[in-house]
């Protein structure tokens, strides 16, 4: 299955947790090393890659200012970080992997919708994302 990871402050990120979170993102591959990606606010920033978080950062980097990811978080007052297991859709075609973002939503998803293919004839929803996670 897939792993989730957040993070929110009133004051906005600084360096020690930017580092920090690198490391949560990366522990969390445990979960799923099909795909990752993260939403940062206020920023607005969605990233979703079909790479793992290892292979995106290099691991023998440190993990500092030379990371992209690193980047994106400093300033953030609120992260929200998935790593993929695939387990319907393919993670090389990018609006699969999470978190997905709407109008009115951010959403990352652990577990499997069995009845997706059902909701979305039901609620006659047409819509590219192949995962089941979407439906939600």
């Amino acid at each position: 299955m897939c792993g989730i990871a957040g993070y929110y402050s009133l004051k906005p990120i600084d360096e020690d947790i930017a580092k920090s979170f690198q490391k949560v993102m990366l522990g969390l591959q445990a979960r799923g090393t099909d795909a990752f990606g993260y939403y940062v606010y206020p920023q607005k920033k969605s990233f979703r890659i079909d790479k793992s978080v290892s292979e995106y950062i290099e691991p023998t980097k440190e993990l500092d200012k030379q990371t992209p990811i690193y980047q994106d978080f400093i300033n953030a007052t609120a992260i929200l970080g998935h790593t993929r297991a695939a387990t319907q859709g393919p993670a090389k075609t990018l609006f699969n992997n999470h978190p997905f973002e709407t109008k009115d939503f951010i959403l990352a998803h652990n577990g499997m919708i069995r009845n997706d293919y059902t909701l979305k004839a039901k609620f006659k929803l047409d819509y590219k994302v192949e995962t089941d996670s979407f439906i939600i």
